[in-house]
């Protein structure tokens, strides 16, 4: 049951990270109105888990360390898209170079997920067991 809540909490963040993407990034309307409803979301939650000053100080460099990680994957994800998208421009091309690019974009994807659930885990080793509940509800 413990698993199928942390699964459930990652998918959560999985697809809140996808559709925050292309907002706040530099990329779309360029306002970043986004960042200031993730900071907000983010003190609400940390005013529920009640963290203590450490906690709160390692749970930030976790998540700039991961949003540096991010920024990377992301553009390594833009420039396998990119290659895809040479690969069909070119017109004449192999079912294994196409499959290929698209098992490429495929595990790119896949480090990023589990990069973000590494690094929900790593938040959820910081807390204690009080803390684990709230957070799991």
């Amino acid at each position: 049951m413990k698993n199928l809540v942390v699964i459930i909490i990652a998918g959560f963040f999985t697809l809140s990270a996808f559709n925050t993407l292309g907002q706040g990034y530099g990329y779309g309307n360029g306002y970043g109105d986004r960042d200031g409803k993730r900071d907000r979301d983010r003190d609400r939650i940390h005013e529920k888990l009640n963290l203590t000053d450490e906690q709160e100080t390692k749970i930030e460099g976790l998540r700039i360390n991961h949003q540096k990680q991010m920024i990377d994957f992301r553009a390594e994800l833009e420039k396998k898209e990119i290659e895809v998208q040479e690969l069909k421009n070119k017109g004449e091309y192999t079912r294994e170079d196409y499959i290929g690019k698209i098992k490429e974009l495929s595990e790119m994807r896949n480090r990023m997920q589990l990069a973000r659930a590494n690094h929900q885990m790593d938040v959820y080793e910081l807390l204690d067991p009080a803390q684990k509940a709230t957070w799991n509800d």
